[in-house]
């Protein structure tokens, strides 16, 4: 049978009902029906006037297209760079400056940095305080690490503090005024800020320099005691260990004194059963507990391993 192709006009004998010549034929009336397609469903652009050369134009691309052509874009580019500057205020600090560019708003790199701290400082709190609640054991360990290397600064900072609200800021001022010794004994070591009128430990402590004396730690605690150096020390004997001790007849007086420490005073509190030893007759202590594991024989190793070699040879024998 023979037709015409529609593409080409071409006569040919059609085979099992083929429209066209030829597969080329076919494939550019496809193309075709694809770009009408794209065509009718493209919206209408509108005119814009260029920016470089105030011509009228309709965008080929993206439909927020400033210049006509690339030459207009390059030409704005080089006039915008060509800008005569003039002197501007900094933002930050408010010094006059010749700026680079036309955007520049800051005069240096470090008032760069400080607008932008300042704008996003709210953030950046935010952020830290979120940080910190979810990292506890961090925080503890970086806070520690950082009172470690700066011990001597958090010492000032505490000493100022405390002289701030203890002292009233005269504290500092007592100790140079009294040349860092002790009014009573002269010492130099271990010094201490003493309020005449006892008021120091006072809601409202009267903190003028006057009121306030030089001394050291152990005329200190004779002025706020006075029991403590009028009233006379024995001697005695720890009954543990059998140390000498100096005891105050006060503390006897109230049933303390006996023992030279704390762990004296347990091991005292400990009862022993008396046991003579099977090996050289000695007698010796030995708690409860120790009788419940297990037969006691012997008051130490020595024994128990001379009463071992004795039996043996005696069973050798």
């Amino acid at each position: 049978m023979l037709i015409y192709c529609p593409m080409c006009g071409k006569q040919f004998e059609s085979e099992h009902g083929a429209k066209y010549c030829s597969d080329a034929c076919k494939l550019e009336t496809e193309e075709q029906k694809r770009k009408e397609q794209y065509q009718n469903k493209k919206p209408e652009k509108e005119s814009k006037i260029c920016g470089f050369c105030s011509n009228e134009f309709i965008p080929k691309g993206r439909s927020d297209t400033v210049y006509c052509s690339p030459k207009c874009q390059t030409d704005a580019k080089a006039r915008r760079k060509n800008i005569e500057l003039t002197e501007r205020i900094c933002v930050v600090c408010g010094t006059k400056f010749m700026p680079v560019q036309n955007k520049q708003i800051c005069c240096s790199k470090e008032c760069v940095q400080r607008n932008h701290y300042e704008k996003n400082k709210e953030k950046r709190k935010q952020q830290a305080k979120e940080w910190r609640q979810n990292n506890l054991e961090r925080v503890k360990e970086l806070d520690r690490r950082k009172r470690e290397r700066n011990k001597e600064l958090y010492k000032q900072i505490s000493d100022k503090h405390h002289d701030e609200t203890r002292f009233g800021g005269n504290r500092q001022n007592a100790l140079e005024r009294d040349g860092h010794k002790c009014v009573i004994c002269g010492a130099t070591e271990n010094l201490a800020v003493h309020h005449k009128d006892e008021s120091g430990q006072t809601d409202n402590p009267n903190n003028n320099l006057d009121n306030l004396i030089t001394i050291c730690s152990g005329c200190h605690t004779k002025l706020h005691n006075p029991r403590l150096d009028t009233t006379p020390h024995v001697i005695k004997t720890c009954p543990v260990c059998g140390k000498e001790i100096r005891v105050s007849q006060a503390r006897i007086d109230d049933g303390h004194g006996k023992y030279c420490s704390v762990e004296c005073a347990d091991k005292a509190k400990i009862t022993k059963v008396a046991i003579t030893c099977q090996y050289c007759g000695k007698e010796f202590g030995v708690t409860p507990s120790r009788l419940k594991r297990g037969v006691v024989k012997y008051c130490s190793m020595d024994c128990r391993k001379a009463a071992g070699y004795a039996w043996t040879s005696k069973d050798k024998s």
